[in-house]
């Protein structure tokens, strides 16, 4: 990706976009490829998740061709049908916000906050659970009381941003 690329990205998504830090409980979760059907309701996952809205598709095909991710076309039907363009992963998340810090502005702060939630993710994939899955409790790393608080209170500082942005 060239300057100008990571520029006209990070522009767009100062004015478009969104980012959130996510704590989820009790979800459905995947062993391999196969979805298991029960949910384990003691499960926590965090998760930092990147979000940009858009009437036009054409600008989230660019994210979606360079960052992957998800673009679908919602609509509740009062209004007319939008775009949305959602990115989590802490891989990719890290790698998108790393390639756009250096041309952000409105957003800036969050991003900084956000990479340093991205970096209380470690394990496989975007989480970690704090419960064992009992027939694989090989796969499962535990959250420290510290990690967590830290990703409460960055979640509190994004919010406070987004609210005054």
């Amino acid at each position: 990706m060239t300057s100008e690329d990571a520029a006209w990205f990070a522009g767009f998504f100062d004015g478009e976009g969104s980012i959130s830090l996510l704590i989820l409980r009790g979800r459905t979760y995947k062993k391999g490829s196969t979805l298991r059907k029960e949910k384990n309701p003691n499960s926590l996952e965090i998760r930092v998740y990147i979000q940009i809205s858009n009437q036009c598709r054409e600008p989230l095909e660019r994210y979606k061709k360079e960052f992957g991710g998800y673009l679908g076309e919602h609509s509740n039907g009062r209004v007319k049908a939008f775009y949305k363009w959602g990115l989590a992963g802490r891989d990719r998340v890290k790698k998108f916000l790393q390639a756009i810090q250096p041309y952000l502005v409105i957003k800036l702060p969050q991003c900084i906050l956000a990479l340093e939630a991205c970096s209380l993710q470690t394990g496989r994939g975007s989480h970690k659970k704090t419960t064992a899955v009992s027939d694989d409790p090989g796969r499962v790393v535990y959250y420290s009381g510290t990690e967590l608080s830290r990703f409460i209170e960055l979640r509190a500082m994004i919010q406070a941003l987004n609210a005054n942005s």
